[in-house]
């Protein structure tokens, strides 16, 4: 449950930067750039989505760790069903 709630957070945080990287105006296009800034978002919202599911991951996998060695054994593993 605490690697959800911080999978939950961490998607809102990254909601929100993504989000907020939308309402900007991008400059218009120049020299250095002939096609304009407008094509960050496909990129930055992709990375934002793989940061998001490497440290849900990473600490999905840490709190496994963590406490398969505390966990009592199964009673009736019929209920993980």
């Amino acid at each position: 449950m605490l690697s959800e709630g911080i999978h939950s957070l961490v998607d809102t945080g990254m909601g929100r930067a993504r989000g907020s990287s939308d309402h900007r105006r991008p400059p218009a296009a120049d020299q250095s750039h002939p096609f304009g800034y407008g094509k960050g978002v496909y990129i930055f919202g992709p990375m934002l989505c793989i940061a998001n599911f490497a440290w849900s991951l990473w600490r999905s996998i840490a709190e496994g760790v963590l406490h398969f060695p505390r966990s009592p054994p199964l009673e009736n593993p019929l209920w993980t069903y």
